[in-house]
């Protein structure tokens, strides 16, 4: 018996880039190629989905995802902003028991993916300037204060949250 009559593998064909999730065949193809393994399990369980999901009670924080060059840090981030955007794309992920532990956020976010490098701007002003793109692509118009005119960035933050979700 050959390895290929057992596994179905596909070759490595380049590094994945966050953007290309963008792509709704891209963003299938990631989903179904990705590979929940028990560690990454247990960390998507006990770190992301509590962040995600909005009735978990958790405070919301970042999440800082760490590795080595071709580790799939890339694919995890696009897999998880993927289903967090588009809940339909559950039904290419192959692992069953993984459907509805990821249902608890699907769908319920508006995900703007990006990549920075090499960049003089300070982090906020990138992240300014992302969530203002974010606004117009969903109808908002939304201008960040330059950084040099507000004490706080947190009060921006809450801001443009206001207005992307009023009560």
């Amino acid at each position: 018996m050959k390895y290929s009559e057992l596994f179905t593998l596909n070759p490595i064909e380049s590094v994945i880039k966050i953007n290309e999730a963008d792509k709704k065949d891209e963003a299938k193809r990631l989903v179904s190629t990705f590979v929940i393994t028990p560690s990454l399990g247990e960390a998507i369980e006990t770190v992301a989905l509590p962040q995600l999901d909005f009735q978990s009670g958790v405070e919301g924080k970042g999440i800082f995802v760490v590795g080595n060059y071709g580790t799939g840090k890339s694919h995890v981030m696009s897999f998880l902003s993927i289903v967090a955007e588009d809940a339909g794309m559950l039904q290419s992920l192959r692992n069953e028991e993984w459907k509805s532990k990821l249902q608890r956020f699907a769908g319920k976010y508006k995900v703007k993916r990006c990549q920075i490098a090499a960049s003089l701007m300070n982090l906020y002003s990138i992240v300014a300037e992302q969530l203002e793109a974010l606004g117009r692509s969903n109808g908002l118009v939304f201008e960040f204060k330059n950084q040099s005119q507000v004490s706080n960035v947190k009060t921006e933050f809450a801001r443009f949250m206001q207005e992307v979700s009023p009560q």
